[in-house]
């Protein structure tokens, strides 16, 4: 489980075999918005490998959230070949 502020930004982190046409996608989620992504090249010098996707994500409303990624190839929608969760618990931002 994850704890943030209401309106914080926060990071996740995830490998993506690019180079095979996998992409993360958030499944919508009420109250949690993707405000950026960044892309970091784990190795330079290996071509066709493996990317760090860096999703911002913000978090609008106090509440319990599921934040749900899937790893597809975006012709494949229905058939995601990994999957990350996590809980994520906003509260107030004071």
């Amino acid at each position: 489980m994850r704890n943030v502020k209401r309106n914080e930004i926060f990071t996740v982190k995830l490998d993506e075999p690019a180079a095979a046409g996998y992409q993360w996608r958030m499944l919508p989620q009420k109250n949690l918005e993707i405000c950026g992504v960044r892309s970091e090249v784990q190795d330079e010098e290996a071509v066709g490998g493996n990317i760090t996707k860096v999703f911002f994500i913000k978090a609008e409303e106090v509440g319990e959230y599921e934040l749900i990624f899937n790893l597809i190839r975006p012709w494949e929608k229905n058939n995601p070949v990994q999957h990350y969760h996590e809980h994520i618990d906003v509260s107030e931002d004071r």
